[in-house]
């Protein structure tokens, strides 16, 4: 209860003080309040295997502290679909709105078959590890580009990683063997080296890893490691020497209960528990002979964790060893279908009834292609064994969690090796939890202002943002201490042009460079690859589905997004609408712009002394306003004026003039004249070295799913084919106290099809639930 009472009472401030000014100065004081929101995003996709073309239908949502809150704090959802190679295939910005997001990726018809992690993350995240970003594999199948990492000789298949020792005292050795392709193997035998036979492990359909203790101190010369293929051919594979380097070990007892087995005693160690984000969440002193540490209840819920233990001044890291804890009470809704056989075309009805548990449940509802999602978890099962951060996904999605522990603790002792020196790294990291502010409305372009001859940021610099050509807006910013600014960009979709330069004055000395931040995190985990286990049925299903996908495409209409124009132009007034215009065609031409201001636009007055060109802009009174005004050329700002009177007037469209005070934000400018012209180019007119033009990503129109509706259950009268590999897709469903009832076709694909519940209570507990049918 005290914790929903400060998040929310935070998240109040937080909305109140950022709409009031995006001022990172003065969000300073609010450090110690902002350190105790978490957020956390939630990632569902419509199945989990693809054709390259297809369309990834996903749904993601929002928490903070492990809730869905009241009031959300960020607004803007990043997402990317990364290849195994670490290089983003797609990025895309969609709004959060009241804590969930959901959209279409289209993925590119020419990308290479393999493996992909769809990852999501807020602007906000970004003050914290990329380890909790989320993250869901996905395998996407393009036939004319065949997986690069399908290939290899048997003799790499087998892997054998040194682990430890099960006991100190006798020197027991652990080993972890890694098979990449178990179907090719029968068993895996340990030989002395006068052939009698030490260890024996028989292989178990769809298990890449096995933990082996040899009853005996080894060498490497004395024992071999031997795999046996299902056609008699023999693999041999050199264990690793045992070593020392490893200061400690963690045996996990009992949770939450760990022995650390060391050679030294542990005068003064602590161990620490720390999040996926890298949070710490417990730090205790280990002293004396000390070697069961007892770690208290913590209420970790599902996820990855870290034990570390540290020396006695807690910087030196001794010992790693990552966990998961995955909930074994899953909920579950209850699907009511009236048959599980259809036919073609007929309309599938089913009636959702709420969990037990109380609550409103916000949930998705796909029915795919069987094969293409959790049905097919082999494939989905070695590379989030391979890449533990992505084991919470694909045990939320697995039938019987259970049953892959044994091969969970053993690949994670794999991954605490691979992995050491950059889990060293992200705990070495001092965060700024104000060095991403969160977007609390919509997209913030963000960068910051250094002096070229001392490399040393810029304070107090104000700095003009424009969106150009149809979208016009424009701000002003003050650089922070760190030479930072940030502009919010509004109610826009698609690529925008935009333009960023600092306040220059005639007399200014100094060189300054602006440098716009990245807008998507460039942190990656390294991503381990792995062979895909395609098999001749797997080669059959890939035809089908590939060829579901070409007639999808011949003969339905494909999914556009509900605005496609990027560019398209707003009803967006910069300043307002009250503003005094003139289209130069209405007028005599004239030879000059000195000319066309003095005679043509009203209140405004050019003025040039000792060889500098002035505007003085008067109100309806007369009256000069105060101060230089802004002048916007294309809404480029126009430090020198000298620029605009070199236009020739031919070349200008309309001119504009607000001849009052307006105030934009906390700045008063006196007077704004804004000049259209018939350019792609600015009429020629050259900026100042410090300026930056560039194509910034904003928020993705929404997309909708397009279902398929007949009018009878057996309408044959339909002359297109049907041959959906997704028959339905409902990103938003609200599920209380009441049934739900729902409904879908089938297409003119026989077969079976997975009817999936996905989604979240208020809690942020998730909920699965999964029903066959078949079409005959």
């Amino acid at each position: 209860m005290i914790n929903n009472i400060i998040t929310k009472y935070v998240t109040l401030s937080l909305l109140f003080v950022f709409s009031i000014q995006l001022n990172a100065q003065k969000a300073e004081d609010l450090s110690l309040y902002l350190e105790k929101l978490k957020e956390k995003v939630l990632l569902d996709t419509d199945r989990g295997t693809y054709i390259s073309g297809e369309s990834i239908w996903y749904k993601a949502t929002y928490l903070i502290n492990g809730r869905k809150p009241e009031n959300q704090i960020s607004r803007i959802l990043y997402l990317e679909l990364i290849n195994h190679q670490n290089e983003p295939v797609i990025q895309q910005k969609v709004s959060i709105e009241k804590c969930t997001a959901s959209g279409m990726i289209e993925i590119p018809d020419n990308i290479t078959s393999g493996n992909y992690i769809l990852r999501a993350y807020t602007q906000y995240q970004r003050n914290q590890s990329h380890f909790g970003f989320a993250s869901v594999h996905l395998y996407v199948i393009n036939p004319s580009a065949p997986p690069t990492n399908n290939m290899g000789n048997v003799d790499s298949i087998i892997k054998v990683y040194f682990d430890g020792f099960k006991s100190l005292s006798r020197k027991q050795p652990q080993y972890i063997v890694n098979v990449s392709k178990p179907h090719l193997l029968d068993s895996i035998q340990v030989f002395h080296k006068s052939d009698s036979l030490n260890y024996s492990l028989n292989l178990k359909n769809n298990q890449y890893y096995y933990q082996i203790t040899i009853d005996e101190p080894i060498s490497p010369k004395s024992h071999q490691l031997k795999g046996v293929l299902k056609d008699g051919r023999t693999i041999e594979c050199q264990l690793p020497s045992p070593t020392r380097t490893k200061p400690v070990y963690f045996s996990e007892e009992n949770e939450p209960k760990f022995q650390i087995l060391t050679e030294k005693n542990l005068n003064e160690y602590y161990v620490e528990i720390y999040s996926s984000s890298f949070d710490k969440l417990f730090s205790k002193a280990a002293s004396g002979n000390e070697k069961n540490i007892m770690i208290p209840e913590l209420n970790l819920g599902n996820g990855f964790y870290f034990i570390v233990l540290k020396d006695a001044e807690r910087k030196q890291v001794r010992g790693i060893k990552s966990f998961f804890i995955f909930d074994k009470k899953r909920i579950q809704s209850s699907i009511n279908i009236e048959k599980s056989t259809f036919e073609r075309r007929e309309k599938v009805k089913i009636e959702l009834a709420p969990p037990d548990i109380k609550g409103e449940y916000d949930l998705t509802l796909s029915c795919v292609r069987k094969g293409t999602d959790s049905d097919n978890a082999r494939i989905h099962l070695q590379f989030a064994l391979a890449n533990p951060w992505l084991l919470e996904n694909f045990l939320y999605n697995a039938d019987n969690p259970n049953m892959y522990k044994s091969q969970i603790d053993a690949a994670l002792r794999v991954f605490d090796a691979k992995y050491h020196s950059e889990i060293v790294s992200e705990l070495e990291v001092e965060y700024s939890i104000l060095e991403h502010l969160p977007e609390i409305k919509d997209i913030t372009l963000s960068g910051y202002i250094k002096n070229k001859k001392t490399g040393k940021p810029v304070e107090g610099m104000q700095v003009y943002g424009s969106v150009l050509f149809n979208n016009p807006q424009f701000h002003i910013y003050e650089t922070n201490e760190n030479g930072k600014f940030y502009f919010p960009i509004n109610d826009l979709n698609g690529i925008q042009d935009v333009f960023v330069c600092p306040l220059m004055k005639s007399n200014a000395n100094d060189n300054y460079e602006v440098l716009i931040n990245r807008d998507f995190d460039s942190r990656v985990l390294t991503i381990t690859d792995v062979p895909l286990p395609i098999t001749e049925k797997d080669k059959r299903f890939i035809e089908e589905i590939y060829m579901n996908y070409q007639l999808d495409l011949a003969f339905n209409k494909p999914v556009r997004p509900m605005n496609d124009k990027l560019k398209s132009k707003r009803n967006y007034y910069l300043f307002g609408k009250e503003r005094i215009s003139r289209n130069l065609d209405d007028y005599v031409s004239l030879d000059n712009m000195w000319d066309v201001l003095f005679e043509v636009v009203p209140h405004v007055k050019p003025v040039k002394k000792k060889g500098e060109f002035k505007l003085k802009i008067m109100n309806d009174e007369s009256w000069v306003l105060p101060g230089n005004p802004l002048v916007l050329l294309d809404n480029v700002p126009i430090f020198d004026l000298k620029k605009v009177m070199d236009i020739h007037p031919s070349q200008v469209d309309k001119i504009e003039v607000i001849d009052r005070t307006y105030l934009l934000g906390p700045y008063a400018i006196n007077g704004v004249l804004l000049i259209t012209t018939k350019t792609e180019n600015f009429a020629g007119v050259s900026f100042p070295e410090e300026s930056v033009f560039a194509e910034y990503l904003t928020v993705e129109p929404q997309a909708l799913y397009q279902g398929k509706t007949y009018n009878t259950s057996n309408s044959y009268s339909e002359h297109l084919p049907d041959f959906r590999n997704v028959l339905t897709w409902k990103p938003s469903i609200k599920l209380n106290s009441a049934k739900k009832e729902l409904e879908f076709f089938t297409s003119d694909r026989l077969g079976e099809y997975e009817i999936l519940i996905r989604g979240t209570n208020q809690n942020g507990e998730r909920i699965f639930h999964k029903k066959i049918i078949k079409v005959l």
